[in-house]
């Protein structure tokens, strides 16, 4: 699955991400903070 999430970098963004990554999705985070670890791309 292709996501695209936005505030991914912290709090509940973050534990999103973090969920999606776990079932293998394809994650596309935007945020105005640094790059979140759980995102295959940072915009």
């Amino acid at each position: 699955m292709r996501v695209a999430l936005t505030g991914a970098a912290t709090g509940i963004g973050a534990a999103v991400a973090a969920k999606l990554k776990q079932d293998s999705g394809d994650i596309t985070a935007f945020d105005i903070s640094g790059p979140p670890a759980n995102s295959d791309r940072w915009i």
